[in-house]
């Protein structure tokens, strides 16, 4: 996949990398400075990675699903395939996600990667909206660690 289909988004935060690392990977952090109504992570190989945020009615609106495909402990992780799910798309998107710190001038940077796999449904639209949605989540993991 070119470098044109993928949503690049980083943030430098002023906490140790074991720290960063811990609320990337940890569904009770994650629910603080994400929202997450619920999830469950594996950091193995072929583990699962879930989070589902609740809906507006009853049950979940949003969720992201898949398998760890890559793990460097708290470094990087890769999620392939990675499915979201939106109640207001006709379709899951079906991606790849990759997570990784790495400490620089005293902090650690944060960089989420995520890509299409296979044929993209409108995913100009999906990457416009994900880059803005992971932008703002990435403010409030940094608000969460450096308060």
């Amino acid at each position: 996949m070119s470098r044109y289909h993928q949503l690049r988004v980083q943030l430098s935060i002023n906490a140790a990398p074991d720290r960063v690392w811990a609320a990337l990977v940890d569904v009770e952090q994650i629910k603080k400075w994400w929202g997450a109504a619920q999830g469950r992570i594996e950091l193995r190989q072929r583990g699962l990675w879930a989070l589902a945020w609740k809906g507006e009615r009853q049950g979940f609106g949003h969720v992201l699903s898949g398998l760890v495909r890559w793990l460097r402990p708290k470094q990087r992780l890769r999620v392939e395939p990675l499915v979201y799910f939106n109640p207001a798309q006709p379709a899951p998107q079906l991606m790849r996600m990759s997570l990784s710190i790495t400490r620089a001038a005293g902090r650690t940077r944060v960089a989420v990667r995520q890509e299409p796999l296979g044929e993209a449904l409108d995913w100009g639209s999906y990457s416009r909206e994900a880059a803005r949605a992971w932008k703002a989540a990435l403010e409030n993991l940094k608000r969460f660690l450096e308060d």
